[in-house]
């Protein structure tokens, strides 16, 4: 299935005020050799655990119910197709980040009578910001190296941190992590979030990071960067 459909882009980040309106939009490319029919669904997702990773729920509540789109789409073969959906924000939705999924399926969703839709999707994550008077809050739990190691006399040099978000919108952590000798002199400056991931409300997420060649540029690649789906 990832092979015969791909969604782009793979997240969009949208923003707007209390009773607005917004409109956007995502592309559908069938990539096989005929026709093909795709289903959309909706699901809010959450953060699973601190790797970064979602976990899509069902519910009737939140950005997924405010969220309108067409129920299925035709593609022809090769073609790319632009799939447009409205987000209408309830004039009462508190400020904060709101976080679904549009997915695109190979067969309808189950609707009621406790039935199992099997069928692989594929979806574009949505980041939403209702504006106004956003509580903020982050703190950084914990910061080690792999099996508290406190010595190195040779590469790999793994570390982590902790990031906790205690506010109502998501955060990105921005910075870099500075290694010294024991004289004291810069060895390496490592990005503290190559992958652009996010911390979700009321979360913790891990970031994993390695020095593993010599030199202190930050061109240097991390070799084990924690991964993002919801961004």
């Amino acid at each position: 299935f990832a092979q015969a459909i791909s969604v782009s882009p793979p997240r969009l980040e949208l923003d707007g005020d209390p009773g607005a309106t917004i409109t956007s939009e995502f592309k559908v490319t069938n990539e096989t050799n005929s026709t093909a029919t795709y289903y959309t669904q909706v699901e809010n997702f959450e953060s699973k655990d601190e790797s970064g990773n979602p976990q899509f729920v069902q519910t009737k509540e939140g950005l997924a119910t405010w969220v309108s789109v067409a129920t299925s789409v035709s593609v022809a073969a090769g073609e790319q197709k632009t799939i447009p959906f409205t987000i209408r924000i309830p004039r009462n939705a508190e400020p904060g980040g709101y976080f679904s999924s549009i997915f695109v399926r190979t067969t309808p969703p189950a609707v009621g009578g406790g039935e199992v839709s099997i069928g692989a999707r594929l979806g574009t994550l949505i980041l939403l910001r209702v504006n106004g008077e956003i509580q903020e809050g982050v703190d950084i739990l914990e910061f080690s190296t792999k099996d508290k190691k406190r010595f190195f006399t040779s590469l790999p040099v793994e570390l982590y941190y902790r990031f906790q978000n205690t506010g109502t919108d998501r955060v990105k952590p921005e910075g870099d992590v500075v290694i010294k000798n024991l004289i004291g002199l810069k060895a390496k400056i490592l990005s503290a979030n190559r992958s652009d991931g996010s911390v979700l409300p009321r979360s913790i997420r891990r970031f994993d990071m390695a020095w593993m060649n010599g030199g202190g540029g930050k061109e240097d690649r991390q070799q084990h960067a924690a991964r993002s789906t919801h961004g």
